[in-house]
């Protein structure tokens, strides 16, 4: 089966990964590769990350490390939500209990976690295409 066959769950999407550490950025990026996303841009930081969606964007779905470099990505979530831009927040933390109302329903992935978690994840996120 290939990776962008029409049974990979990410067939054909657009994908923004904000994730600060490079070499966890680039890990992310292949595994949505090897789910079957089209187009995958990452950003290192909020600023850029906003560059991203104003110049690279619309994204389907976000990958979006909670702690950029000791900079929320609250702000960047929040407007996220405002375009409805689905997101999952990756952090390293046990955050969920920690987000504030507004944000209270945003899916949390907490580190370490499988490959095919962040997958099923994500395909839940998008549901039936």
């Amino acid at each position: 089966m290939s990776a962008d066959g029409p049974s990979s769950p990410l067939s054909g999407l657009h994908c923004l990964i904000v994730e600060d550490e490079f070499l966890i950025a680039v890990d992310y990026e292949r595994i949505l590769q090897s789910a079957g996303a089209a187009r995958i841009v990452i950003a290192h930081d909020l600023a850029m990350a906003r560059d991203m969606l104003a110049s690279a964007g619309p994204f389907d779905l976000v990958v979006l490390d909670m702690n950029l470099d000791g900079e929320s990505s609250l702000p960047l979530a929040r407007e996220l939500t405002t375009v409805q831009t689905p997101f999952v927040f990756i952090t390293g933390y046990s955050m969920k209990s920690a987000l504030p109302d507004d944000l209270r329903d945003a899916v949390v992935l907490e580190k370490p976690f499988e490959e095919r978690t962040l997958i099923a994840t994500l395909a839940r996120m998008i549901g039936p295409r």
